[in-house]
């Protein structure tokens, strides 16, 4: 009985120490704009389905902001990106798992965008480049998969 109270303790004060020791300042500014990214993708597209109309996302580094336009280039809403905890965000075209026809020398990030379309019954699959001053991070956005997001990297 001592002895499972004594390594319960041990484990309770290892828990507290870890943070000391593990270098988390990207965390910090990373998570909040990975946050930010994934609510702007479930804004936009809840926009277009409200609007009943096409609605397009873009990043605006100036601003750092995640802007939503209308066909027209009316602005229609935002989300503002932590102030600077972002230096780059981009946005890239996905390779299909299965090639229809597609390149086999296709690559992602060679096909860079600027804005993203979503239209009422949806958007195409889009993978997200976030860099912070610390780290990049990959993110997958699938709208047919039951997970839409997935982190390919931190």
């Amino acid at each position: 009985m001592e002895v499972v109270m004594v390594v319960t303790l041990l484990a309770a004060l290892l828990s507290l120490l870890i943070p000391l020791f593990l270098p988390m300042q990207g965390t910090f500014l990373r998570r909040p704009a990975l946050e930010q990214v994934q609510r702007a993708f479930a804004e936009a597209h809840q926009l277009a389905q409200i609007e009943n109309r096409v609605i397009f996302l873009h990043y605006d580094a100036e601003r750092e902001t995640i802007r939503f336009t209308d066909e027209e280039g009316h602005p229609r809403g935002a989300v503002e990106m932590p102030k600077g905890a972002v230096t780059r965000l981009r946005f890239h075209r996905v390779k299909p798992e299965r090639e229809i026809s597609a390149d086999p020398a296709f690559e992602t990030e060679e096909h860079s965008i600027r804005r993203i379309p979503f239209a009422p019954f949806g958007t195409v699959a889009v993978e997200a480049t976030i860099e912070t001053a610390q780290s990049a991070t990959r993110m997958l956005f699938d709208p047919f998969s039951p997970l839409a997001w997935h982190t390919l990297s931190e």
